[in-house]
């Protein structure tokens, strides 16, 4: 663990290989305090090839931690946890399909049973409402696939934040007219994509699929290539894709105000964050951003709420957002340090 240079405060981390395909599979369980129903935590199962299997390892347990943060954030009540299936680099056909990819769930499912409920796993990176639905056919502890899983909860919570920080930083809540740049236009790109041009927001997308041209066109927005997308000149970065894209160069490098985006540990490291705040740059933290997902899926599935209700709520967090930059600016300290405190008032609140 020294190699990952990442402290290991989980509750439970089990690494074990898939009986059918040999794949590593890592569950990381971060917190279930305060969590309803008690001792449970949630998160979703990210599906990705891996250069080293020790990646993996350190993605589960930083996804599993900003978990934790984003339920503190949101309020769900849900605790924190995460799944990673690491597969290997060369592994082709890729994605995985057909026999194969059944194969990958049906160890996923037996994995998850075997923790008793202790974790609830839901789509991620790599993974399908329609994955969920058929693992919870083999167990009842897989969530995310009603009403079309949790992408759009999650875009609209991204929308919402976006529209709190524009008007905060730029003094434009409508976003007509502002530069956008989203880098990954899939399951979460594409919806927020949407809702920004229905803005009036000037779009420039892209996105490892170059098939995704067809939205772009579609949006009227503009295509740009993958490498450097995030250096372009604009008002607005939305990063939409895979995460750690935010590392030192990048940060020395923006030509934006505002960072607000759907991926996940989109820092490369804590110290990133400074590094924005010392270029006048705002980040909205992604445990933030992208927590209406979660939100979404609570409300919808664990409290029975209507959609409309759900979507009412994933509204609200633009103002955790708006809290969160007004806090960083008072006290002299990052929007991450702002957020991971309130974070932990909630917590500690419970």
């Amino acid at each position: 663990m020294s190699e990952l240079q990442v402290p290991f405060d989980h509750e439970l981390v089990i690494a074990r290989h898939g009986p059918r395909t040999g794949y590593r599979f890592v569950v990381a369980i971060h917190s279930t305090a305060g969590t309803e129903p008690r001792g449970r935590a949630g998160g979703g199962c990210r599906l990705a090839r891996y250069a080293d299997p020790l990646d993996g390892l350190h993605d589960a347990l930083r996804l599993s931690e900003g978990m934790s943060r984003k339920a503190a954030i949101a309020g769900t009540r849900t605790g924190g946890a995460k799944c990673v299936i690491a597969v290997p680099p060369g592994e082709a056909p890729w994605p995985l399909e057909g026999e194969r990819r059944e194969a990958v769930l049906r160890d996923l499912a037996e994995i998850v049973d075997s923790l008793e409920g202790r974790y609830l796993t839901g789509p991620d990176v790599g993974t399908t409402p329609a994955d969920m639905e058929f693992v919870h056919s083999l167990t009842p502890h897989a969530a995310g696939f009603a009403e079309g899983g949790t992408a759009l909860g999650t875009a609209v919570g991204v929308h919402a934040c976006m529209r709190a920080a524009a008007a905060q930083v730029l003094g434009n809540a409508g976003l007509a007219g502002v530069r956008v740049t989203i880098v990954g236009l899939g399951g979460v790109g594409e919806p927020l994509a949407r809702r920004l041009a229905a803005d009036g927001a000037r779009l420039a997308v892209t996105d490892i699929d170059p098939s995704r041209r067809t939205v772009a066109a579609d949006l009227g927005a503009e295509w740009i290539e993958l490498d450097g997308a995030q250096r372009r000149e604009c008002e607005i970065v939305a990063p939409c894709a895979l995460g750690a894209t935010l590392t030192q160069d990048e940060a020395a490098a923006l030509r934006c105000r505002l960072v607000v985006g759907a991926a996940n540990n989109q820092l490369a490291g804590d110290g990133v964050a400074a590094a924005l705040a010392a270029r006048g740059i705002a980040w909205v933290p992604d445990f933030v951003a992208n927590a209406g997902g979660l939100l979404y899926a609570v409300t919808v599935g664990r409290d029975r709420r209507t959609r409309e209700e759900a979507f009412e709520r994933v509204e609200r967090l633009g103002d955790t957002a708006l809290e969160i930059l007004r806090r960083a600016e008072a006290e002299g300290i990052t929007t991450l340090d702002a957020a991971v405190r309130l974070a932990d008032e909630r917590l500690a609140g419970r």
